[in-house]
């Protein structure tokens, strides 16, 4: 037809390299076109004047010509789509067979020494090598602080083929941690494996002896373990440190908390800072010094008040260790002018008392405090930790410190000082944060 001929609905079904028929069998395109000033004659096809008006779209007025544009660019978008799609499904084929083919390789491997081979791997690496493991079959499974690992974690890494679980751990100490607050209160989701056997009577051994703390330490934890012995061979050798009238106490503060995201308390980190401060200036490595905090923000706090400390107290000939640190031969390359070795600037660069202030300033960071919260140093110890408590309200309002086992952890870290700073009128709300002070107070 001519333009200007009036108007219809004219369905342009197919593709435009006829993949799907428009009048055939063929699945029809989703986009039906109204074109303005054209006709489908009876003797024609759609196909035949698509190719039509492709060949000559000037035929058309120009909000026909917009629409069929439109219509060619959805049927290519379409055929693109549909090619992406195979060859997505192609890739992930061939993704699937080299994986298979690779854990094959190494199964085989494993399996041709004459010797058993002790294959270590994280809990999640075992679910993500599950086709691994079923193709070794281990006999034997060792879960090493199985008591903060999920249990759908460890039913991922056991197979029919598994004879002998072990699995070793503290259950007091913290549990596996859960984003879902539902599934943790609702469902129990945080009890492992290990805890659920053991508090159904799972018979187990139970290790008696601790050797890491100070007996005054390990005395606090009796509501905790009841039948805790010292190794005192080994503990008697961590010495209290003398520049300090206890080897452990606790520092009372009412200076209130303040809560954004996480909670913090700005007058308690003054105060455990001056604290760690003091045991450096007493010849202590900060190396040797941890503080621990229940909550993130709290840590953001300490580790800025720590090194701004560190600038304020120390001078270079009162730590040559920081100077053996610090002032370091210069890089050579950052010297070279057009090919020319440079000796002058590296003698300027020695003697320059702001650059090495900027290099001693940078190794004091290095040499601070190790800060963390609780919840990152379970397995871990240090000469001296400073428990930085947080929590400051009339309330009795503590979070989870009134975990038990949060607290487990906190108070056993520490070799030769455990010093708690925080308001013990907030903490004495809870049970077990009532005893822990209590014992605090009969030790004097």
């Amino acid at each position: 037809g001519a333009p200007g001929c009036g108007a219809k609905l004219l369905y342009l079904g197919g593709s435009a390299d006829g993949r799907e028929g428009a009048h055939g069998g063929g699945k029809q395109s989703p986009w039906p076109v109204e074109i303005p000033g054209i006709q489908l004659q009876a003797q024609g096809t759609a196909d035949d004047l698509h190719q039509r008006l492709a060949n000559d779209p000037w035929r058309l007025p120009p909000k026909g010509r917009a629409l069929f544009v439109q219509h060619l660019i959805a049927q290519r978008t379409q055929n693109c789509q549909m090619d992406l799609l195979q060859e997505l499904d192609k890739y992930n084929s061939h993704c699937q067979h080299f994986q298979e083919v690779s854990t094959a390789q190494t199964a085989a491997h494993l399996q041709s020494q004459d010797e058993p081979h002790l294959l270590g791997m994280t809990i999640t690496g075992a679910a993500l090598n599950s086709q691994l493991l079923s193709a070794i079959k281990p006999a034997i499974v060792i879960v090493e602080e199985a008591a903060e690992v999920l249990e759908p974690q460890i039913i991922a890494a056991l197979g029919p083929w598994v004879q002998h679980l072990i699995m070793i751990g503290d259950h007091k100490q913290l549990r596996p941690q859960v984003e879902s607050y539902t599934l943790v209160k609702k469902h129990h989701f945080d009890i492992s494996m290990m805890e659920r056997m053991l508090n159904n009577d799972m018979p187990h051994t139970r290790l008696l002896a601790q050797n890491r703390m100070r007996p005054e330490f390990s005395k606090l934890l009796l509501d905790i373990y009841p039948d805790y012995k010292d190794n005192l061979d080994i503990v008697s050798k961590n010495k209290a440190p003398a520049c300090m009238a206890h080897s452990m106490f606790f520092w009372h503060h009412t200076s209130p908390e303040t809560s954004e995201r996480s909670y913090k308390n700005v007058d308690e980190v003054k105060r455990v800072t001056q604290l760690a401060l003091w045991f450096i200036q007493q010849g202590y490595q900060p190396e040797q010094i941890t503080v621990l905090t229940p909550y993130r923000g709290q840590t953001h706090l300490l580790r800025q008040s720590m090194c701004d400390g560190l600038d304020k107290v120390f001078e270079i000939t009162d730590h040559p260790d920081l100077i053996e640190n610090a002032v370091v031969p210069p890089d050579p390359s950052s010297f070279r002018h057009r090919g020319r070795f440079n000796s002058r600037n590296i003698l300027e660069e020695v003697m320059d008392p702001k650059v090495q202030h900027e290099k001693i300033k940078a190794a004091r960071h290095h040499h601070r405090p190790l800060i963390h919260t609780i919840d990152c140093y379970q397995g871990d110890e240090n000469e001296i930790v400073i428990v930085s408590l947080t929590r400051s309200n009339s309330e009795g309002k503590i979070g989870f410190l009134k975990t038990l086992n949060r607290r487990c952890v906190a108070q056993s870290r520490a070799k030769c000082g455990l010093f708690f700073v925080g308001n013990k009128d907030t903490l004495m709300a809870c049970d077990h944060w009532r005893r822990l002070i209590g014992s605090m107070e009969k030790e004097g």
